[in-house]
C-alpha cells in the first residue's frame, strides 16, 4: 500500500510556513538529505569513470600511477563518497587524486589529509562575509569519553551507551540558547575523533560539519559560541 500524498498551494499553508522555509526550500532540502544520507548508493561506478576522465584529460600519468597497483577504483569511490557526505566539494578533482597519491606515503588517514589540504575550501564554507566563523565545540573531558567509546566500539554496551543521546540533546539546547546557532554550525573537536563523531551526528545533522581545529586557516577568525560538556 502507498500512502497518498496531495500538494498544498502555498498561498493556503502561508501561516505555517511564514517563519520556516517556503515549500520549495523544503523539497530542495529533503532532495539534499537523501542524496547525502545515500551517497554509497547513488554514486556509481558510471559516474567514477566520468571523475577518471577528467583527471586523465588533466594528467593521465597521476592515473596510470595509481590505478590499480596503488588503490584500486572501489577504494577512490569510497574516499569521495565519505567526502562528499562530509559536504566536502569533490569539484576538483585532479586536486584531490594529488592528494591520494600524496597519502600513499603517508601513514596518516587518506581522508583526514585531503580535508588538511582542503582545508581553505573548508574554512570558507563555514565563513561568514566579515571571514567569521561561529562553531561549538565539545570540552575535553566529553572528548575524552568519546574516545573511550571509539576505541572500543566493538563492545555491544558501550555501542548502546547514552552519549550520544546526551549530546544529541545539548545540542539541541545550545541551539535554543543561539539565535545565530543554525545546521551548518561547525563543531570542533580534535582530528583523531572527528570522523567518529562525524558518523555520530550524520544519522541526525546530515549538513552539520564536524572539524577539526588545524582545518581552519589563518584567514579566518574562529568564534566559539558555546562549549558542550556531557
Amino acid at each position: 500500500n502507498h500512502s497518498q500524498v496531495a500538494w498544498v498551494d502555498e498561498a493556503r499553508a502561508k501561516d505555517f510556513w511564514e517563519n520556516g522555509r517556503s515549500a520549495a526550500q523544503f523539497i530542495t532540502d529533503a532532495l539534499e538529505f537523501v542524496s547525502l544520507k545515500y551517497v554509497d548508493d547513488i554514486l556509481d561506478y558510471q559516474d567514477m569513470n566520468n571523475y577518471l576522465e577528467l583527471v586523465i584529460k588533466d594528467n593521465q600519468f597521476l592515473v596510470d600511477s595509481l590505478i590499480p597497483e596503488v588503490i584500486t577504483l572501489g577504494e577512490i569511490r569510497h574516499i569521495l563518497a565519505q567526502l562528499i557526505k562530509e559536504n566536502i566539494s569533490v569539484s576538483d578533482i585532479v586536486f584531490i587524486f594529488e592528494k591520494i597519491s600524496d597519502a600513499q606515503d603517508s601513514e596518516e588517514d587518506v581522508i583526514s589529509l585531503i580535508r588538511f589540504a582542503l582545508r581553505r575550501q573548508i574554512s570558507a564554507s563555514l565563513a561568514n562575509e566579515n571571514n567569521e566563523i561561529y562553531a561549538i565545540c565539545l570540552s575535553d573531558a566529553t572528548q575524552n569519553k568519546f574516545r573511550t567509546l571509539m576505541e572500543n566500539n566493538d563492545n555491544e554496551e558501550l555501542i548502546d551507551d547514552n552519549l550520544a543521546e546526551n549530546l544529541l540533546e545539548e545540542l539541541y539546547n545550545v541551539s535554543a540558547k543561539h539565535n545565530n546557532l543554525n545546521e551548518c554550525t561547525p563543531i570542533i573537536v580534535q582530528n583523531d575523533i572527528r570522523p567518529f563523531i562525524s558518523e555520530i551526528l550524520s544519522t541526525f545533522y546530515l549538513k552539520c560539519m564536524v572539524v577539526a581545529p588545524e582545518e581552519i586557516t589563518p584567514d579566518y577568525t574562529l568564534i566559539m559560541l558555546d562549549e558542550i560538556d556531557v
